[in-house]
């Protein structure tokens, strides 16, 4: 019950309109008892318009129409025509005000249930996607959030709604006659264990349905981002086949979630038609006392068989909650996870780097592997220093603790002679502009592209950083030039145009701090020498920190660094490294040994 009592607390600010709505509710519950309560002395009137007494019809020990009626000089037909037509446009006009007010407070809370998952995925630690999907997180921002709406607005209308009309019709039921309603309504009780139990299984079930639906989301944005491996190797029939297993699983889930929900209508109507039949058997033997008079009978019955449908959609609404339950607990799984460490209580913010970068004996471990051992260096203002090593090392991961994206095991990495750590994390980022070899594009503008991050730089500065990055030329070839909408991750652009603008995306950002991961080592002979061009410009003036694999670019880096099992082995400038005959020089022979075409034009 707990994710439930959390779910309602997303309510709290929107009190206003759930008060108005509940005050619907009870204005369409006593229209619908007042509806009900016509009927008895409607069918006397009609059947028995001579003998009909006013004066014997009460609810409880009010005599109502005999009041009423003084208004209509003793006439019971202007009553009853005037009492229908304002019964039922009170009713109308009130359930549409309650449904209106509780489905717009339900599309406020989940609209703000979004938003705020979405700003704390935005917030999670670089950690956390590493050991979950996009399919998962996309399913859980989208199905999940759009099964808690049944727990968020129909349950709590129907609760209120049906709560509501189920206690006035009861009221008037004992009102009427105690013994007769007595008989009618004991089954209630006996239906809320089963209801109970079978509403647990479906909320498994439905979590199971979840899952499902968040592996099957998995597995179409894995094939159709790798549509093209898929094609070229000729997979389509493997990945239809993995598809289809997956659609089996979520359609074995949902049968089940289906066979558990109908499981709830036989039984209320069984228990509905007992209710009835000891109300008709109770009734019967009343009447043929003297005791119960037919019309007062049928009203009674009439109030019984409005009831039972309330009843019904009470019991049948912890279904709808329990599903609403499974999406919920796992919309709260990720609201539980931590975010990224925020600023520390007295964190500044870091205006400019005066001093450069050092890594002071770093460690970093992930999860239970140490992946850095005692990592020292140092980048001094506008100086150049490369990475290299073999692949799994830890270069990627020097370069992540620098924006903080991980934070050191021990050790500290410092600018300008101060922790990272002790700086807001905003402010750092801003000074540190990363090109990597994953080049990552919005399904947007080029010139929208380029000023990621810069949204309010205007076109002329937009411009300027593609011309420093040797871009322009083939944006202007583009259909609509800096308009032109480059697709999905880049997808109309080749790999050297796309590296290109993330280039200029970077030297419009002029952030003092440059982390180059492997900038140029996908692209072919003639792209990585337009991109190398553009990363001198880059380049000028920055500290620089280069993650390399193809050690021909970095020949005139101011220091190499080579790292191997986490551990520096080497450090020094080009031709020394070569001299020294160690892992620097084996690892360049072997490329050059390896790689079928010649090194390609230095970058530094």
């Amino acid at each position: 019950m707990k994710p439930y009592l959390r779910l309602l607390t997303y309510l709290r600010p929107h009190w206003l309109r759930i008060a108005l709505a509940m005050v619907c509710m009870q204005i369409y519950s006593v229209a619908q008892g007042a509806g009900i309560f016509l009927v008895g002395p409607a069918v006397a009137y009609l059947f028995q318009p001579k003998t009909f007494d006013a004066a014997g019809i009460r609810l409880g020990k009010f005599h109502i129409l005999e009041s009423v009626m003084g208004f209509f000089g003793g006439d019971f037909l202007p009553v009853l025509m005037a009492s229908i037509i304002v019964t039922f446009t009170v009713k109308g006009f009130a359930d549409f005000g309650q449904a209106y007010l509780m489905g717009d407070t339900a599309q406020r809370v989940l609209r703000e249930l979004r938003n705020k998952l979405f700003r704390h995925l935005e917030a999670l630690p670089i950690r956390y996607y590493t050991r979950s999907s996009t399919g998962e997180l996309m399913s859980r921002l989208t199905n999940d959030v759009a099964l808690i709406q049944g727990a968020v607005s129909d349950a709590v209308a129907a609760v209120l709604r049906d709560a509501s009309a189920t206690i006035v019709l009861i009221a008037l039921a004992f009102a009427m006659d105690v013994r007769l309603a007595f008989y009618a309504c004991f089954i209630f009780p006996v239906a809320v264990y089963p209801v109970m139990r079978l509403g647990r299984r479906l909320r498994r079930a439905s979590r199971k349905r979840l899952v499902s639906t968040a592996r099957l989301s998995t597995l179409i944005h894995e094939t159709l981002r790798g549509i093209r491996i898929v094609k070229g190797f000729g997979m389509e029939r493997w990945e239809a086949a993995r598809f289809a297993e997956e659609n089996q699983s979520l359609y074995r889930t949902n049968v089940k979630a289906i066979r558990t929900k109908a499981a709830v209508t036989p039984l209320n109507e069984f228990l509905s038609a007992v209710g009835f039949a000891v109300a008709l058997w109770y009734g019967h033997s009343r009447i043929a006392a003297g005791t119960l008079r037919p019309q007062e009978f049928i009203t009674f019955f009439v109030a019984l068989a409005s009831l039972y449908p309330y009843i019904k959609k009470l019991a049948s609404i912890n279904n709808v909650v329990q599903e609403g339950l499974a999406g919920a607990v796992r919309v709260f799984e990720i609201l539980d996870e931590r975010p990224e460490p925020a600023d520390r209580p007295h964190a500044i913010p870091l205006d400019r780097v005066a001093r450069g970068i050092a890594f002071e004996d770093v460690s970093f471990k992930y999860d239970d592997a140490m992946v850095l051992r005692g990592i020292s260096f140092e980048i001094g203002v506008g100086e150049v220093v490369a990475l290299v090593g073999s692949s799994g090392g830890g270069k990627t991961t020097v370069a992540n603790l620098i924006p903080r994206f991980y934070d050191v095991t021990s050790g500290r990495v410092v600018i300008d002679g101060r922790d990272v750590r002790d700086y807001r994390i905003a402010s750092l980022r801003r000074e540190i502009g990363i090109v990597t070899q994953q080049t990552l594009l919005f399904n947007d503008t080029v010139a929208n592209n380029i000023a990621y991050g810069e949204i309010r730089r205007t076109r002329e500065e937009i411009e300027a950083a593609a011309r420093a990055a040797h871009a322009h030329d083939f944006i202007m070839r583009m259909p609509e030039g800096y308009d032109t909408v480059v697709g999905e991750g880049g997808v109309r652009l080749s790999g050297g145009e796309a590296q290109r603008l993330s280039v200029a995306r970077a030297l419009l950002k002029n952030a003092p701090i440059l982390v180059l991961d492997e900038a140029t080592s996908a692209l072919d002979a003639e792209s990585e020498a337009e991109v190398q061009k553009a990363l001198e410009n880059l380049l000028a003036n920055r500290t620089t920190l280069v993650i390399a694999h193809r050690l021909s670019t970095i020949r005139h880096a101011d220091r190499i660094l080579v790292i191997r099992g986490g551990e520096i082995i080497e450090a020094g400038r080009h031709e020394a490294l070569l001299a020294a005959g160690g892992e620097y020089r084996r690892l360049y022979e072997q490329q050059f040994r390896d790689e079928s075409r010649p090194p390609t034009a230095e970058l530094y």
